[in-house]
């Protein structure tokens, strides 16, 4: 795949994120310079048809176990070489946990407030100058 990061411009996937502590969310979005954001409600409609250009940050809300995360993660990973990986554990289970930061993710309990959502589009927008310039912030 030959999609690259436009400079200025964060481009995130939001998936699961559907009717919960999504105030908090749209405030911090609201920092952002127009940033890109696409939605899924579930992982599966994610994977049917990903976005096909870069993506700065995945932020997948997660419910399921260890087994589909890893490979979710793995998968996009992949696809997107660079970008930053979220997710949100429901259930604090331990072994979702270690899927999911042993596939370079960092790792939420609910709820997420304005603060926790700002720091995540900062690090992504610190990623995305970093990868479309190649200059250090």
């Amino acid at each position: 795949m030959s999609c690259k990061p436009t400079a200025g411009r964060v481009s995130i996937a939001l998936v699961g994120m559907d009717g919960w502590g999504t105030d908090c969310l749209y405030q911090a979005l609201l920092t952002l310079d127009r940033p890109r954001v696409i939605t899924y409600s579930q992982p599966l409609h994610f994977l049917a048809n990903p976005p096909a250009g870069w993506m700065d940050l995945l932020v997948l809300s997660h419910t399921g176990g260890a087994e589909g995360l890893t490979r979710l993660l793995s998968w996009a990973r992949r696809r997107w070489r660079g970008s930053l990986q979220a997710v949100i554990s429901h259930h604090g289970n331990q072994a979702v946990e270690t899927a999911a930061r042993s596939q370079g993710a960092m790792v939420f309990l609910p709820p997420m407030s304005t603060e926790d959502w700002f720091a995540l589009f900062t690090g992504a927008k610190q990623a995305n100058t970093v990868m479309a310039t190649g200059a250090a912030v």
